[in-house]
């Protein structure tokens, strides 16, 4: 797998987040009751969005120097398992929104639940995606610090 395409899976998934974040606002506004359970989510997309677009400056930043195969199918699968979720949230929401005086009962007895799942597989992968970002900077780090010095000092000796 190439860098490009790691570059925009990663900005896909921010575009999907703000989708999602807007949709969580608008469900909201015709669903009170359920503000509460989606301030929760919130708070793990504004979190993912951010690491994304950290992890976006480190791929940014490695000139052309290749991220180990393993690492770029690790993120790739995070990336991916993201976009899932965030989808299967879009339609919960979906299937909750509508002019049904009822909302808010089917709201708490069933999307709320469905909503605390996805919100607990959304933190899983945004957990696994911070652990790889920092495996890939300390990867970048000592590639560019460390190994150039250990070249630099074989050569002369």
């Amino acid at each position: 797998m190439a860098e490009l395409p790691l570059a925009l899976g990663v900005i896909s998934l921010i575009s999907t987040i703000r989708k999602t974040s807007s949709l969580v606002a608008s469900f909201v506004q015709g669903c009170r009751d359920a503000r509460h359970d989606l301030e929760h989510i919130s708070q793990e997309l504004s979190s993912l969005g951010n690491l994304l677009s950290l992890l976006e400056q480190v791929i940014a930043t490695t000139n052309d120097h290749a991220i180990p195969e393993p690492l770029q199918e690790r993120i790739a699968g995070i990336i991916s398992n993201c976009t899932t979720v965030l989808k299967d949230f879009d339609e919960l929401l979906q299937r909750h929104n509508g002019k049904r005086i009822d909302q808010a009962a089917c709201w708490a007895m069933i999307g709320k639940h469905d909503a605390a799942k996805l919100r607990l597989n959304l933190e899983a992968h945004r957990s696994d995606l911070s652990l790889s970002l920092d495996v890939l900077t300390q990867y970048v780090y000592l590639r560019d610090h460390c190994l150039s010095w250990y070249v630099i000092r074989t050569i002369d000796l």
